[in-house]
């Protein structure tokens, strides 16, 4: 299956018996044991960093530490309307005890179906991270076009961003055509290829 999403168990095994695929023996937790033991051959980098485990809109709470001295943010926030992670990940999740089927509507933000519900979770994820942002600092996004056209992502973006009392102006944009999608190694290739949008934004 593609290495980014858990296709659903009716959807395999169909797919399987349409094309009278036999699924080979395998000792799973062997090739997990071999793939971690790969994993961690290196050493652990000497560079520090920090990770936290939280909602974007308390990204100032959250990283306190960090407020106006963060020069740089590179993000991809959800898409609008194209997934739903919980649901996409359930086999890993699974490998962590969780359900052994897939469960849709676990994450209340990850699917976002209302144009405008979707700029206001971004009107409020900003609002979390701005705070951090030292002046003249840069953020790049990368998001996808699935129903909303470049210029309309660009403006959207722009004003959310404007939307936390800041001021944003976009230094560079550009469009790219994914043709080679993982997913495509289940679905037959579409005539239009997806299309996903790179911005960069510096603070006025």
């Amino acid at each position: 299956m593609p290495r980014t999403i858990s296709t659903k168990p009716a959807y395999s095994v169909r797919w399987w018996n349409e094309r009278n695929c036999i699924a080979p023996q395998r000792d799973v937790f062997a090739i997990l044991r071999r793939s971690a033991a790969f994993r961690y051959e290196s050493p652990v980098p000497e560079l520090n960093g920090k990770v936290i485990e939280g909602d974007v809109r308390r990204a100032s709470t959250l990283l306190r530490s960090y407020k106006e001295k963060v020069k740089l943010v590179i993000t991809s926030p959800p898409y609008l309307d194209i997934t739903d992670y919980h649901e996409d990940q359930w086999l890993r999740l699974w490998l962590l005890g969780g359900a052994k089927k897939p469960i849709s509507g676990q994450g209340k933000d990850d699917r976002h179906r209302r144009v405008e519900a979707y700029w206001q979770f971004l009107r409020e994820a900003w609002k979390g991270v701005v705070p951090l942002l030292q002046d003249s600092a840069q953020v790049v996004i990368r998001i996808g076009g699935t129903r909303l056209g470049q210029v309309e992502l660009q403006d959207g973006l722009l004003e959310s961003l404007n939307a936390t009392g800041r001021k944003f102006k976009l230094m560079e944009s550009r469009q790219t055509d994914i043709k080679n999608s993982q997913r495509r190694t289940f679905q037959p290739v579409p005539k239009k290829p997806s299309v996903e949008h790179d911005f960069r934004f510096k603070l006025a």
